[in-house]
């Protein structure tokens, strides 16, 4: 690369766009041919077509979550940011001793393996995710860590029936939804903010490093799972040894989610003789087309996604399985050994004189798209969403979007 120009083999071909193009840097992109290349390497014009295609495929997916996310990812990082205001301070989380970290998600089968995990409790450090939390809280099955990773609204929902929280770690991903860390702080629970990759996020993190704290704890997500999330805060505790449960990636025995989830709450308050619970699950499962996956059970390109990506980062991360069914245990490798230490005070009003006085000198001066400042490289996503909700965006230069996404910042309310 030379700044203009980019070049790339055709193994690599596809790789360097999706490291490459950024749409919110670059706007639209288009695929033009080298007439003399083309006559020389006919073979490769539709080879190249092809991955230009997949590549597309993949940068849209990515592009489109952030322009549909970025402006409540962006409000959320600060108002969460904010509530840890005053001078920076940390907590450690001790790995207990014998325990094997148990992954709960919210599959189905997970109604089959509970009266086991009931039994073995004494076993497990239970990590569960979001949505199988409550689910947990009505069985009356106390939880020792909890992962919620969604920006929206509705994650509030998963932490209403728990009337104490004191003796939980609530595990947030800084995007997560303000209202849902409120609502366990004011139930006396234990918040360890995380980052999964959001460049506002990773901006604030080497904030706190830069002034001799410590950067937030960084948590893989693959393409935004909470399962794997899960996954992974386990294995940076250090566990020797992880079971998952209800991880199902599936529709088994004609449901999508174990009983006593938020949707439960939702669907059934809302049901009536013509529309039942039944029929508005029905209605979640089939939206998208099915695919049999053996023993009544039924899958989606979506799940199998997130299935495949689940199973490379226990692959990828040494795990061995070593006893397969509902509940799935693995051996580690090579696990960690230090303990996590989690930020529990971040100097705000700090950091963000920082950020405002670093993006102001980033956008006086000409910008080189493919060296951005930490600053605007921070904004990406709610340029996305600038780019994709203002009507004359288009016409706009990458200059004009950013101080359009910076003014959203800086008339915050926190």
């Amino acid at each position: 690369s030379t700044g203009r120009f980019s070049s790339a083999a055709v193994s690599d071909f596809t790789d360097k766009i999706i490291s490459d193009y950024v749409p919110s840097v670059y706007g639209s992109v288009q695929f033009i041919e080298n007439r003399t290349w083309v006559t020389e390497n006919p073979a490769d014009v539709k080879l190249l077509h092809e991955l230009f295609s997949s590549a597309l495929e993949s940068v849209s997916a990515d592009y489109s979550v952030q322009a549909h996310f970025g402006r409540i990812w962006q409000r959320n990082i600060l108002v969460n940011l904010s509530s840890l205001s005053g001078t920076f301070s940390h907590s450690c989380f001790h790995l207990p001793d014998n325990k094997t970290a148990l992954i709960a998600a919210a599959g189905p089968t997970l109604d089959a393996s509970y009266s086991s995990i009931i039994t073995d409790r004494k076993r497990y450090y239970i990590i569960a995710t979001d949505t199988a939390y409550s689910s947990f809280i009505k069985r009356g099955i106390h939880c020792d860590a909890v992962v919620s990773i969604d920006g929206q609204a509705i994650s509030r929902v998963h932490f209403i029936d728990s009337q104490s929280c004191s003796n939980t770690l609530f595990v947030f991903d800084l995007c997560a939804n303000p209202a849902a860390v409120r609502t366990v702080l004011s139930r006396g629970g234990s918040v360890l903010f995380i980052h999964t990759g959001h460049p506002f996020s990773r901006y604030a993190s080497s904030y706190a490093f830069s002034h001799d704290s410590i950067p937030f704890l960084p948590v893989y997500s693959g393409s935004g799972t909470v399962t794997i999330a899960a996954a992974d805060f386990a294995l940076k505790a250090g566990f020797k040894q992880i079971c998952s449960a209800g991880t199902d990636f599936a529709y088994t025995s004609g449901k999508p989610y174990m009983k006593g989830t938020y949707l439960d709450t939702l669907y059934n308050s809302d049901s009536r003789r013509l529309m039942p619970a039944e029929t508005v699950f029905d209605s979640l499962m089939y939206r998208t087309p099915v695919i049999p996956c053996g023993s009544g059970r039924f899958t989606t390109p979506l799940l199998d996604s997130y299935r495949l990506s689940f199973e490379s980062f226990l692959a990828a991360s040494g795990a061995s399985c070593i006893s397969d069914g509902d509940i799935k245990t693995y051996t580690i490798a090579s696990s960690c050994s230090a303990c996590i230490t989690w930020v529990t005070a971040f100097d705000f009003k700090g950091f963000m004189d920082a950020f405002k006085a670093e993006f102001n000198k980033a956008i006086s001066s000409e910008i080189n798209p493919c060296n951005l400042s930490p600053s605007l490289t921070a904004l990406l996503p709610l340029i996305a969403y600038t780019r994709s909700h203002n009507s004359s965006s288009f016409s706009c230069s990458f200059s004009e979007l950013s101080k359009l996404a910076y003014s959203r910042i800086v008339r915050y309310t926190l």
